[in-house]
C-alpha cells in the first residue's frame, strides 16, 4: 500500500517543483520583455524553457493519476472477494439477515473515494506547501498571510466531515432497504414465471 502510495506523491512532488518555476519565468519573461530588445537565443531559451515546464507538468500529473486508478483498481480488487468470502463462510440462518452482499458495492465505492481523497489531500498538501515557500520568495513575510485562509478551510472542511457522518449511516440503511426491496422483487418475478 505504501509504495503506492509513494509513487502517486513523488510525481505530484515533481508537478510541484515545475509548478514553482512559473512564477520566476512569468518574472523573468515581463523584465525581458521591458528591456525592449531581447537577443534572440535568450527568446529561444525562454520558449524551450516554457515547453520543458508545461510538458513536465503535463506528464508528472498523468503519471500521478495513473498510479493512483492502479492503487484503487487494486484496493477495489482486494475488497469485493474478501466481502464476498466472508458471505459465503456465514451460516444459513446469519445469512438472511446480513447486508453484506447487498452493500458490498456502496461500501467498495465509499473506500474507493476514501482513498482517492486521501491522495488528493496528500498531493494538495504538497502543492500547497510549495505555493507558499515560493510566495515567501516572491513577497517575503507576507506570504504568512496566506495561513490564515488555508487553516480556516481546513478547520471548515473537518467540521462539515464530522455533521456527514450521520448522515451517511442513514444514507447506507436506506441504501440497503432499497437494494433488499429491488432483490425481494426481482426474486418474486423469478418465482412466478
Amino acid at each position: 500500500f505504501w509504495r503506492e502510495t509513494l509513487c502517486t506523491v513523488l510525481p505530484k512532488i515533481l508537478m510541484a517543483g515545475f509548478m514553482c518555476i512559473q512564477p520566476f519565468m512569468t518574472k523573468t519573461v515581463v523584465s525581458l520583455a521591458g528591456q525592449g530588445e531581447v537577443p534572440s537565443r535568450t527568446v529561444g531559451a525562454m520558449a524551450g524553457a516554457a515547453i520543458l515546464m508545461y510538458l513536465g507538468i503535463a506528464v508528472t500529473t498523468a503519471i500521478g493519476e495513473y498510479f493512483m486508478s492502479r492503487q484503487m483498481v487494486k484496493v477495489r480488487a482486494a475488497l469485493l472477494p474478501a466481502i464476498y468470502l466472508k458471505h459465503f463462510r456465514l451460516g444459513g440462518q446469519s445469512l438472511k439477515k446480513t447486508t453484506a452482499v447487498t452493500l458490498a458495492s456502496a461500501d467498495a465505492d465509499s473506500i474507493m473515494n476514501a482513498v482517492f481523497y486521501f491522495h488528493r489531500i496528500l498531493q494538495n498538501g504538497v502543492i500547497v506547501v510549495s505555493g507558499i515557500v515560493v510566495l515567501g520568495f516572491l513577497v517575503g513575510l507576507a506570504a504568512v498571510c496566506v495561513l490564515v485562509p488555508t487553516l480556516l478551510a481546513i478547520v471548515v472542511s473537518i467540521r462539515i466531515a464530522l455533521s456527514i457522518r450521520p448522515a451517511q449511516k442513514f444514507w447506507n440503511s436506506a441504501l440497503d432497504r432499497r437494494i433488499t426491496t429491488t432483490s425481494d422483487t426481482l426474486g418474486a418475478i423469478i418465482s412466478v414465471k
